[in-house]
């Protein structure tokens, strides 16, 4: 069973779906993306939970962005508070990961579990091949504008192997062509950026079961944060899915969903 609809938060609106029943998991969406890059998990997922998605703010169906500052881990608070979700598993991949990140700092109560696909991680300094890359689609948004930066976002390496993939190129880009760049253009206030302490500083204390999922083909610096967040967090799992880049779930459906599903259903019969 299906059902979708919208929240308000501070005069935005952020659309939501909600699929079948069962024990809540929450998938979070890269950056440029929307909830429907969940759809080759959410067939899958929904025969064992209830799968809610949502479109980040200024993204997919959601509200256009405001200039305004907010919060995107406490926009996820809100729609715990909405839907009466007490407790989930969350699943974010990039920034999708940085935002179950800092949602599990703050409100540590509410995870179950937490998987992190290809995550950022907040509080780990950039390095300089990640910032170049991010330049560079910053600049061709201010010298180009905003079809510009689209081109140039989905020529970054990060999209490389899923260039690869008969049809996912055009699914991706037509998930770009909904987005207005509104990061590109410096337009992001988001509170949880300059979180103290940050995700990086609280992971030695996260007490629930987390699975770190990276593409073998992803650039260095996802895996450096992989490698890191394996080493800090105490009940953490690796699993590294060959032939595959950034945008792993959408790249090795199957190997993804089985490496997500197994870390789930292992730890379902745990205290957690």
């Amino acid at each position: 069973m299906k059902s979708n609809g919208y929240i308000n938060i501070d005069e935005t609106s952020l659309y939501y779906e909600t699929h079948a029943s069962g024990d809540p998991i929450v998938l979070l969406h890269g950056l440029s993306l929307n909830c429907r890059m969940w759809d080759p998990q959410i067939e899958f997922l929904s025969k064992y939970f209830q799968v809610i998605t949502y479109d980040m703010r200024g993204y997919g169906k959601s509200s256009k962005y405001k200039h305004e500052n907010y919060s995107s881990s406490r926009d996820l608070k809100q729609i715990f508070a909405h839907l009466g979700i007490k407790k989930a598993h969350l699943v974010g991949l990039s920034k999708g990961g940085g935002i179950g990140l800092n949602f599990a700092v703050r409100f540590p109560n509410y995870v179950k579990s937490l998987t992190l696909a290809d995550s950022i991680l907040g509080g780990f300094a950039w390095s300089r091949e990640y910032s170049d890359l991010q330049n560079s689609v910053r600049s061709a948004a201010k010298i180009g504008g905003i079809e510009a930066a689209r081109r140039a976002w989905m020529d970054l390496p990060l999209f490389q192997h899923a260039r690869k993939v008969p049809g996912l190129d055009d699914r991706i880009r037509a998930m770009v062509s909904l987005y207005d760049g509104w990061h590109w253009r410096g337009l992001d206030n988001d509170d949880d950026y300059n979180m103290v302490p940050s995700a990086l500083d609280k992971l030695p204390e996260f007490g629930f079961p987390v699975c770190i999922i990276i593409g073998q083909q992803d650039i260095t610096y996802f895996h450096d944060i992989a490698n890191i967040l394996l080493d800090r967090i105490p009940k953490a799992i690796k699993y590294a899915i060959p032939e595959a880049g950034h945008i792993v779930n959408m790249e090795k459906v199957d190997d993804f969903n089985r490496c997500l599903c197994d870390f789930i259903m292992t730890i379902q019969d745990e205290p957690i």
